[in-house]
């Protein structure tokens, strides 16, 4: 059976890109080790795939799958692709890179170097590719490469540079048996590697222990005292461990077993990494206000799902310095207590989106979900060659009357608030239309207008009946 292999590789944010500064949830010790964590969360998330994740050694930025005789738990190899990706999406990675091989050594090189299988085409750094190689084949996409791919020691790339051998291909017209000696044993086993001819052992990704408590109630009951003392002295339990790894609780799962056989079940995040027993149960406790137990409680079940390293602050000299960071934490356990009384589905935070359509340039996603991904997530690529956008944008375009200079022509006068106002500038227009696929039409010419009052708004004519409507406004 032919080996397939695919290889992720973590890229990084491009240079250009201006994100907007944010706090960080675990501050790494170093790039580095930054770059490790976000691989291992990645591999935890990609272990449902496959069994056979390891981290490749030669790339501390790379994953290898192996995913030999598992076509049939996917679709296609193209779906597998799709559901990844979306996984990296949902963990806020960087973009990645993906590529199919049909050894490890392959899948490697073809992930890491893709300019070589795209016959030179660049590939944007802003998004996540993919290249399929098809199975048998990948010795034939090989032979473009240069032989400095092939990650021999320097001195034997030197070597080949010297005798004329610039490619894979060229260096595939070389008798196995004369390159052990031309260039060393360890040259022709990370050939022999590549080529599939010699088992390349990896040592497999091990999913971290989980840190879990559990208590029993002497009897099963409905007493809220007692389920208290049981959260209470399990909380107790769980964050001893971690507090001697200094580590706190970022994602934690509350089982409460009922005496019918049935269970009660919570996830709580929070907001930092939290190792203080009386904050992870007022958060506990506000969540379980609102649900109610089918039976008598049985017992109670914690599991700490994600852990970060605590944050060690030294003590600010400044009153300044403290007061932020006091208002810092104390936001932080505001919007855990909001989350766990109303739901995370119902406390958000507004992010751009890379949309022209002003209505979708936005959503909204749960604050603690948010706050985890901006650890490795950058705001979305701005869209090229974009107008300036206003600093409020009405939830409903207010219909208004305007005079034009022409028909197809910039506003000169607008009614608005009772009273009409002359327009001194006006800059436009910015077309912006949707295609049919979106399922509504628009098509609308927009424009940002300086009104006689100083006021800046925006503007624009909806092209199917020549309606004007106002948008938003610049503060």
């Amino acid at each position: 059976m032919n080996r397939r292999i695919l290889c992720l590789v973590i890229g990084d944010w491009p240079k250009d890109s201006t994100p907007t500064p944010r706090p960080l949830r675990c501050e790494p010790r170093s790039e580095d080790n930054a770059r490790r964590s976000l691989r291992d969360a990645l591999a935890q998330r990609l272990a449902k795939y496959t069994p056979n994740i390891a981290p490749d050694p030669r790339d501390d930025r790379a994953l290898i799958l192996d995913i030999t005789g598992l076509s049939h738990l996917f679709p296609s190899e193209s779906a597998l692709v799709l559901d990844i990706l979306a996984d990296c999406e949902d963990l806020g990675t960087p973009p990645v890179r993906l590529a199919f091989g049909d050894t490890i050594g392959m899948a490697g090189i073809f992930a890491r170097e893709p300019t070589f299988l795209t016959e030179g085409a660049a590939s944007s750094p802003q998004l996540s590719w993919a290249y399929w190689i098809p199975p048998g084949r990948g010795i034939a996409f090989l032979g473009r490469y240069p032989v400095t791919s092939l990650g021999f020691r320097r001195e034997v790339a030197a070597w080949c540079r010297e005798l004329g051998i610039r490619t894979v291909a060229d260096f595939m017209a070389i008798p196995d048996g004369e390159i052990a000696a031309k260039f060393g044993r360890d040259t022709w086993r990370r050939w022999e590697e590549i080529l599939g001819r010699r088992a390349e052992i990896l040592p497999f990704w091990q999913p971290p222990e989980e840190e879990s408590v559990t208590q029993w109630l002497e009897y099963p009951g409905t007493s809220p005292e007692a389920l208290a003392f049981c959260l209470q002295r399990a909380v107790e339990l769980l964050v001893i461990p971690l507090a001697t790894k200094d580590c706190g609780i970022t994602r934690l799962k509350v089982v409460i077993p009922c005496e019918d056989g049935g269970s009660v079940e919570e996830e709580l995040e929070f907001f930092t990494p939290v190792a203080d027993p009386r904050g992870i149960l007022e958060v506990i406790r506000l969540r379980l206000e609102r649900r109610r137990f089918p039976a008598a409680v049985s017992g109670v079940r914690l599991v700490a799902v994600e852990t970060s390293p605590l944050i060690r602050r030294p003590c600010p000299m400044f009153e300044e310095l403290a007061g932020e960071r006091r208002r810092t934490e104390q936001w932080g356990r505001l919007a855990e207590r909001l989350t766990a009384r109303l739901g995370r589905d119902r406390v958000l935070q507004p992010v751009l989106r890379a949309e022209y359509e002003p209505e979708l340039a936005w959503q909204g996603v749960p604050l603690l979900t948010a706050r985890k991904q901006q650890r490795n997530r950058r705001d979305s690529p701005p869209l090229p060659d974009a107008a300036p956008r206003p600093t409020r944008v009405y939830a409903r375009p207010i219909p208004i009357p305007v005079v034009g200079a022409h028909p197809d022509g910039p506003p000169y006068r607008c009614f608005y608030g009772g009273r009409w106002f002359s327009v001194v500038r006006a800059w436009g227009p910015e077309r912006i239309e949707t295609g049919w696929w979106r399922g509504r039409l628009i098509a609308r010419d927009y424009y940002r207008t300086e009104w006689e009052d100083g006021s800046h708004f925006w503007l624009y004519r909806r092209l199917q009946d020549g309606r004007w409507f106002l948008h938003g406004c610049f503060e």
